[in-house]
C-alpha cells in the first residue's frame, strides 16, 4: 500500500484533473450546490450519449456561448465536488481502491458533461482556443481513468507523474479560459 502522505496526492489530482478539465471554478460558493450524489454516481454506468451540435442556423454570440458553456462547466464542478468528498473519505480510511472505485463512478458523469461541453454550437472565431480548451478536458478524462488505474495498482511513480502533468493542464486551461471569457470553464 502507499504511505498515508500519499493519499492527500491522490485527493489533489482528482481535483487537479476535474478543475483542469476545464470545468474548475472561482465562484463565491453560493452556486456550489452539490446534484450528484455519490449514490447516483455508483448507479450510473454509461451516460445518454450527447446529441452533436446542430450545424445549421445561427451561431450563437460569443456571450451566448459563454454562458452556455459556464452552465455545463457549473454542472461538471458539482459532479467535481460530489467526487472529492467520496475521495477524501476513502483517503481518509487509506482505501486506495474506494478511491478509484469513486474516480470510476464519478468519471462516466464528468465526461458527459465534457460531451454536452463540445456538443454546444460555437460562435464564429475563438476556435483555437475552444479547440484547445477541449483537448485538454479529453486529456483529464483519460487521466483520471488512468489515476484510477494507478491507485489500484499503488503506483506512486505514476500518481506523481500524473499530477504533475495535470497541474501543467490547469494552468494552461485557466489561460485558455481566461482569455476566451469563460468565468467558471477552465477557470480554478
Amino acid at each position: 500500500m502507499l504511505p498515508h502522505a500519499r493519499a492527500p496526492l491522490g485527493a489533489v489530482l482528482i481535483v487537479a484533473a476535474l478543475v483542469a478539465a476545464g470545468c474548475g471554478s472561482s465562484s463565491s460558493g453560493k452556486d456550489d450546490k452539490t446534484s450528484t450524489s455519490p449514490a447516483a454516481a455508483q448507479t450510473t454506468t454509461t451516460p445518454p450519449a450527447v446529441a452533436p451540435a446542430a450545424q445549421t442556423g445561427r451561431r450563437p454570440t460569443k456571450a451566448a456561448y459563454v454562458r452556455q458553456a459556464d452552465k455545463v462547466c457549473r454542472e461538471a464542478r458539482d459532479v467535481s465536488h460530489s467526487a472529492n468528498a467520496v475521495v477524501q473519505k476513502a483517503f481518509a480510511a487509506n482505501d486506495l481502491n474506494k478511491a478509484a472505485e469513486a474516480i470510476d463512478n464519478y468519471t462516466p458523469l464528468f465526461a458527459r458533461h465534457v460531451d454536452e461541453l463540445k456538443a454546444l454550437r460555437q460562435p464564429a472565431g475563438g476556435g483555437e482556443l475552444l479547440s484547445g480548451l477541449i483537448k485538454v478536458m479529453d486529456g483529464q478524462v483519460q487521466a483520471l481513468r488512468d489515476e484510477a488505474t494507478a491507485l489500484r495498482q499503488q503506483d506512486d511513480a505514476t500518481l506523481q507523474q500524473i499530477g504533475k502533468a495535470q497541474q501543467t493542464e490547469l494552468q494552461f486551461a485557466e489561460e485558455l479560459g481566461k482569455q476566451y471569457g469563460f468565468r467558471v470553464c477552465g477557470r480554478a
